[in-house]
């Protein structure tokens, strides 16, 4: 079920359920942090990928295709869309060191 599509909770009705994995992570610290998109056609999380870092995937519900927006080579969290769904956000923890030649 959508919740942005119908998000009462009905307690008259049978319960069932079906669940579906839709991804997995080999580290204890796995998916986390979802976030549906406004429409409820797009589901956005952390997937932790490395030791040092954490991606941030972009899954289409509708396909079932993922993209990674950022990869693991960081440690990223918290993705968000904006209330028109028309943009992603995460925080993202980066050490930039340049170097002079």
């Amino acid at each position: 079920p959508n919740p942005q599509k119908d998000p009462l909770a009905h307690t008259d009705l049978p319960l069932s359920l079906e669940a579906k994995v839709l991804d997995s992570s080999e580290w204890e610290e796995g998916i986390s942090e979802p976030c549906w998109s406004p429409d409820g056609e797009w589901l956005a999380y952390v997937r932790k990928d490395s030791r040092r870092g954490a991606s941030i995937i972009l899954l289409c519900l509708e396909t079932g295709e993922k993209t990674t927006v950022s990869d693991s080579g960081f440690e990223n969290y918290g993705p968000c869309f904006d209330p028109d769904g028309r943009f992603l956000s995460f925080f993202s923890c980066r050490t930039f060191a340049p170097f002079e030649c």
